[in-house]
């Protein structure tokens, strides 16, 4: 298992067009990904979870990735964070 921890950064938060392409890149592995805010959980690959957890900006999300491939997946989701959220 990997994880990091992010503060969304944009001020807009976590919007469609970007939850879209968030799951479009997370869906890419075979590990597991989740993202969790609170209680909040959702599968990284889940449109509505991403957008039922109402990122907003200077929230702190926890990724994290289980499975063979999870090394590759949370860096790539990782970058992903830092160039778009």
């Amino acid at each position: 298992m990997k994880s990091f921890g992010y503060t969304i950064t944009d001020r807009q938060g976590l919007r469609a067009m970007v939850a879209g392409r968030l799951a479009k890149e997370a869906g890419k592995f075979h590990s597991k990904i989740i993202i969790m805010t609170g209680e909040r959980i959702a599968g990284a690959t889940d449109l509505m979870g991403l957008m039922n957890l109402r990122l907003k900006r200077g929230m702190v999300v926890s990724v994290i990735a289980e499975g063979s491939d999870e090394w590759d997946a949370i860096t790539a989701i990782n970058n992903f964070f830092k160039e778009n959220l």
